[in-house]
């Protein structure tokens, strides 16, 4: 997730997409007019809210934009998107209350480590990037990279791997920085590692709540594999985590 303006209004935006064509397939409706791209996509979004937008660019909605960016109504996202099923009310409060107790004690660890004070300060848009990450990592790693009907291993192969690549999105055991006078094709040369105690106790808890959320999808109570408890028990856990950092003056700006 960026912290600049521009990256929490595009993680804002590829939520709203992402989000309404899955709530579209929850309520049962789908949508034949999904598209391959992004950039498309939000074409489909606009005439789906706006009607007057389909007046403006006509050819943004149905067969034609289909045919003319050379998409059919045969793609993968046609299909219904993972877990756009009903979930019990009461096991969606359960996931949000488990995620918010793995977040304290997180925050209760770092506190006996002695870490607390490393934290990384934010500005207070970023909460945007957080609720949005909720429903976009939630769609892309508990919904997409999920290895079914290929076996229990597989299952909990896929499960193992695509956490720990979760985890290594977030920039706790590796840190950027821009180095003077390189091209852009060199951009690796900013990456160094980040093995501290503050790196690797974060790492283990973003792998830890990334497992979290895959029972949540997989629980027996969760019969439909509904995404709703994910949903929920992710923007819970981003939430109390920017409570935290707000109570103990990590948010500093504005943006």
């Amino acid at each position: 997730m960026s912290e600049s303006l521009p990256g929490i209004l595009i993680s804002l935006l590829v939520a709203i997409v992402l989000g309404y064509w899955w709530w579209k397939d929850f309520e049962g409706e789908g949508s034949e007019d999904k598209a391959e791209t992004l950039v498309s996509g939000v074409f489909v979004f606009l005439t789906d809210i706006f009607p007057l937008w389909k007046s403006i660019f006509p050819e943004s909605g149905s067969a034609a934009r289909l045919q003319k960016t050379g998409e059919t109504e045969e793609t993968g996202l046609s299909k219904p998107m993972p877990g756009a099923t009903p979930c019990g009310g009461k096991f969606i409060a359960a996931g949000v209350a488990g995620a918010v107790l793995l977040v304290f004690l997180e925050t209760a660890g770092e506190h006996a480590l002695g870490i607390s004070g490393e934290q990384k300060n934010i500005p207070a848009l970023f909460l945007l990037a957080m609720l949005s990450a909720a429903v976009v990592e939630e769609i892309v790693f508990r919904g997409y990279l999920v290895i079914e009907g290929k076996g229990r291993i597989a299952l909990i192969g896929g499960i193992l791997a695509a956490s720990f690549a979760f985890a290594m999105m977030h920039d706790f055991l590796w840190q950027y920085h821009e180095v003077a006078g390189a091209a852009w094709w060199e951009f690796w040369r900013g990456f160094s590692p980040n093995f501290t105690g503050k790196g690797v106790f974060s790492f283990a808890f973003i792998f830890a709540g990334s497992l979290y959320f895959y029972l949540l999808r997989f629980h027996p109570r969760n019969r439909n594999r509904s995404l709703l408890p994910c949903f929920a028990a992710h923007a819970a856990k981003n939430l109390a985590v920017f409570s935290i950092k707000l109570a103990e003056g990590h948010v500093v700006v504005w943006w």
